[in-house]
């Protein structure tokens, strides 16, 4: 195994094409044309591919110790990777020292990208973290524009008014950035209604709302089954109630026809 090992290391490491992130697919041109390859097949045991995978293994077994030799290197040459810093500039530096000769390349590459996705995600937290600071200072300054006393109106200019707000702390959070500042205005001043038409707005909302009102009351009183009852007078919903209470009953109909019956059973049995 350990033979074999060496014999596949000496072979792909002609053509410097053998690290921890090979491919058997990527080498097996190379490999399978070597007079050694052909002595293992049909050998007893692990196949070639066996093999190749146990010494990519021993490669990356040293990934820690590797790892902790890249980052003495980079520390003393004060040198940190950045979201645009090339594989080459990387290698230019780990290179560059007796320490890290017998470092595995592929490790080498494997550390660069780790170190690559920290910088990336660094720079992305830096940029939603601003963000959110543009966002608060945004909010505070329409707030001051808010409160302002006199209010502010549609009809204001900034270039006018700006003198008013230059010590307010939202204002000076802005620094020397007067572009944004009157553009967080117009939007401010956008959302404002016209003085002139904000009675005549809430007059006509009222009347609408007060419209549905009614609007809703007569649909529920139609439906109601005493509606007739509502709608009429007093003198004829009292009508319409002693009638209900003059109209005897079915019972009390009844109670005369049956006393008719008895009374000609009776007659029938005193002719007998």
């Amino acid at each position: 195994k350990q033979w074999y090992q060496r014999r596949v290391a000496i072979t792909a490491g002609e053509t410097k094409k053998l690290d921890s992130t090979s491919l058997w697919a990527d080498l097996y041109s190379i490999i399978s044309k070597d007079i050694r390859y052909g002595v293992m097949l049909g050998q007893p045991g692990s196949t070639p591919l066996d093999l190749f995978k146990f010494y990519l293994e021993d490669l990356k077994s040293t990934m820690h110790e590797d790892k902790k030799t890249i980052k003495e290197v980079l520390k003393q040459a004060n040198f940190e990777v950045e979201p645009d810093t090339s594989y080459e500039k990387f290698h230019s530096i780990i290179s560059g020292t007796d320490k890290t000769k017998g470092i595995d390349k592929g490790n080498i590459k494997l550390h660069f990208l780790t170190l690559l996705e920290k910088a990336e995600a660094r720079e992305k937290e830096a940029q939603r973290a601003e963000e959110r600071k543009l966002k608060r200072k945004e909010a505070a300054f329409k707030h001051m524009l808010k409160d302002a006393s006199p209010p502010i109106t549609t009809d204001d200019e900034w270039s006018k008014i700006k003198s008013r707000f230059e010590k307010d702390p939202a204002y000076i959070a802005f620094s020397d950035d007067d572009k944004s500042r009157s553009k967080l205005f117009k939007e401010y001043a956008s959302s404002l209604e016209p003085e002139s038409n904000s009675e005549d707005n809430n007059s006509d909302k009222h009347k609408k709302k007060r419209h549905k009102k009614d609007k809703k009351h007569k649909h529920r009183a139609k439906r109601s089954p005493s509606y007739e009852m509502t709608g009429s007078s007093d003198e004829d919903r009292k009508k319409k109630q002693k009638k209900v209470v003059d109209e005897p009953s079915e019972e009390e109909k009844e109670e005369p026809k049956k006393k008719e019956k008895k009374a000609k059973k009776k007659s029938k049995k005193k002719k007998k």
